[in-house]
């Protein structure tokens, strides 16, 4: 059995862990997803605090002598869970990204190439709109302008 101060200081540690990642999903700093594992996590938790003896209970199911020594096993399971779930997330994140990467630069391509139809290369060799402005600042369509005329 837990000492009670001990008890109330986990308790309230875990209310504010609730209370940490209710502010950080209203601040949409953490997505529902993840939300879910972390309620699920500190439910586990109090669940612990509130009741040891089902730590030991686990302990003599997988053949563990000492309570702390399943703990410390059962945190270390946990956090390698978390983490190769934290590795799927951001390897699907990766393929993601790479396939939008993609999809930018065909459109792009695109774009470009829609441009050079719609305003095929200055036949002086400049091969660019992008420089050629009139005396306000503004662009000019090369169409108006002639060689060596001034505008």
């Amino acid at each position: 059995m837990l000492p009670q101060r001990l008890t109330l200081a986990l308790i309230l540690a875990i209310v504010v862990f609730f209370i940490a990642v209710l502010w950080l999903l209203k601040n949409r700093r953490l997505a529902l997803k993840y939300t879910l594992l972390w309620f699920l996590t500190a439910f586990l938790m109090l669940l612990l605090v509130l009741f040891p003896g089902l730590m030991n209970f686990a302990a003599s199911l997988v053949g563990i002598q000492s309570r702390m020594n399943a703990l410390y096993i059962f945190l270390i399971a946990f956090l390698i869970l978390l983490v190769f779930s934290l590795t799927s997330i951001v390897s699907r994140q990766t393929d993601r990204i790479r396939s939008l990467a993609q999809a930018q630069a065909i459109l792009e391509k695109r774009v470009r190439e829609l441009e050079e139809e719609t305003f095929p290369a200055d036949p002086g060799g400049s091969g660019s709109q992008s420089g050629m402005t009139d005396g306000n600042g503004g662009k000019t369509d090369p169409a108006d302008t002639d060689a060596g005329v001034s505008a």
